[in-house]
């Protein structure tokens, strides 16, 4: 496994979708999909088991207080993540270019 992408969500299943298919739509095939979100939605969860993809891989945080915009989710998955290298794959860039 080459690269570890890590994406924190938070109840936002349509913009998780489309960066999903972002990452989907990369060229480079050796990498793994890390999504955590913070337990406030199933509908997150739902999502990412939908696709059926052994590199996408769905966990949650449990928030407590304010969310601290996802650190609390991105430290988890650095934690899990196998690859050489980690990618920050935020929600909000879900239309760049492929890499």
């Amino acid at each position: 496994m080459r690269f570890s992408i890590i994406t924190p969500t938070y109840a936002r299943p349509a913009e998780l979708v489309r960066c999903i298919a972002s990452v989907r739509a990369q060229t480079y095939r050796k990498y793994e999909h890390l999504i955590c979100s913070d337990g406030h939605s199933a509908s997150d969860e739902q999502c990412v088991k939908s696709y059926k993809d052994k590199r996408m891989k769905y966990s949650h945080v449990k928030r407590e207080g304010r969310s601290y915009y996802g650190n609390k989710q991105r430290n988890k998955m650095i934690q899990e993540a196998k690859g050489e290298y980690l990618i920050f794959w935020m929600m909000t860039i879900a239309y760049c270019h492929t890499i």
